[in-house]
């Protein structure tokens, strides 16, 4: 089993052009830099949007929190911590599957249990990253950023 620390966000919440750091594909290489703000670029995002922005309240932050070890079993992954913010979502997880493939079922599975809870909307923004975790030391430094993101501590 492989260690990733996987990460994506909420809808709308970053869009190319704007202040918070975002990569454009094809240029998603590791350790390539973000996109520069560009106010043209971010108006055209913002204008193609179907919906409002996707900010996670509270209350749906810990709803996800609670509810991600159970799609981890789901999965047959190996559930290790998830942080969920008002935009943004961090899982520490291992499993037999390539990362972009988890990503995508978490994100999927997410989704229906929220649509189920919330109603229907679109909750995600499409990709995000899928980190490999080789050593124990970036293992435990990933594990405490998360544990020190989570909504409530465990």
């Amino acid at each position: 089993m492989n260690t990733y620390h996987i990460t994506f966000g909420t809808y709308g919440t970053r869009l190319h052009g704007g202040v918070a750091p975002t990569v454009a594909l094809p240029r998603n290489h590791y350790e390539e830099d973000f996109e520069a703000p560009n106010a043209v670029r971010y108006e055209m995002s913002r204008e193609l949007m179907r919906e409002k922005p996707c900010v996670l309240s509270s209350e749906q932050r810990r709803f996800l929190e609670n509810g991600i070890p159970a799609i981890c079993d789901r999965g047959k992954w190996l559930y290790h911590i998830a942080a969920v913010q008002e935009d943004h979502v961090h899982i520490l997880l291992s499993a037999d599957a390539d990362p972009k493939v988890v990503r995508q079922w978490l994100k999927t599975w997410l989704s229906q249990s929220l649509n189920a809870h919330y109603g229907k909307r679109t909750w995600w923004a499409k990709g995000g990253s899928g980190k490999w975790v080789f050593e124990e030391d970036y293992f435990n430094n990933v594990h405490q950023y998360i544990l020190n993101q989570r909504t409530h501590q465990e």
